[in-house]
């Protein structure tokens, strides 16, 4: 009788504007004539599709006629989304024993392929007293749908000091670096190397809910500068045997 078959490998795609799923078509009986079929995508804001239209012929009906679905990127932290892959006869070009053949509709599950977080690199500093200051850079993992401000704290001050001590990300950048100076602390005593961490914080009320919470941390280790000794001033190494 007439109809088609679609084939669906998959149900479930990522947005990241990559992820794809292989529709395979076949007639079910011998055409006199050809048909063609449509093909839609329902939110194409989420899903395209590689052709709008496959043709059927007498001699090719029975072959797999592939349309390509592929997930639209979006970077935004989103619930899972459904959109629809209809498939309909279109009767103005077909063979008119297929005109009775019904629609079919495929259901897409689009889902994240990003997550809210805090990157910082690289992860981990080593400084000297009285050494250079280093830099890391932080971005957004995903785009948010407002302002993120990040604070941004040394764990030990006589380790290492940062500067700036807050970041505010954007809808627009979000995903480009923005640049936090670590610089070593110096003092006089003999202690070796020292450890503490640069910690980066959401401020929950002046952010995207999306992003609460959301933390990172920085590795700083300080080695030391001082060495054990002693200093002498001598003002004159000549002298007169005066007596005084």
């Amino acid at each position: 009788t007439p109809g088609f078959t679609v084939v669906v490998p998959k149900t479930e795609l990522v947005d990241s504007g990559t992820d794809t799923s292989t529709f395979s078509l076949q007639l079910t009986a011998q055409p006199a004539s050809d048909v063609v079929i449509d093909v839609a995508s329902s939110n194409e804001d989420l899903l395209t599709v590689s052709t709008n239209e496959l043709t059927f012929t007498s001699q090719d009906w029975n072959q797999n006629h592939d349309v390509i679905v592929t997930s639209v990127q979006d970077d935004t932290i989103d619930a899972n989304r459904t959109a629809n892959i209809v498939m309909t006869i279109d009767t103005a070009k077909t063979d008119s024993q297929f005109d009775g053949v019904d629609s079919q509709t495929v259901g897409i599950t689009v889902s994240n392929h990003l997550t809210a977080g805090i990157t910082a690199l690289p992860g981990s500093l080593t400084l000297t007293e009285e050494g250079l200051s280093q830099d890391f850079n932080v971005k957004l993992s995903a785009k948010p749908d407002s302002d993120v401000v990040i604070d941004i704290a040394s764990g030990d001050t006589d380790v290492a000091s940062i500067s700036p001590s807050q970041l505010t990300f954007t809808t627009t950048d979000w995903d480009q670096d923005k640049t936090v100076t670590v610089s070593p602390t110096d003092d006089t005593l003999i202690d070796g190397a020292a450890n503490t961490s640069i910690t980066l914080t959401v401020l929950n009320g002046s952010s995207d809910s999306n992003f609460h919470n959301e933390t990172a941390t920085v590795a700083v280790t300080t080695n030391d500068n001082d060495t054990p000794g002693f200093t002498v001033v001598v003002p004159k190494t000549e002298l007169v045997d005066s007596g005084t």
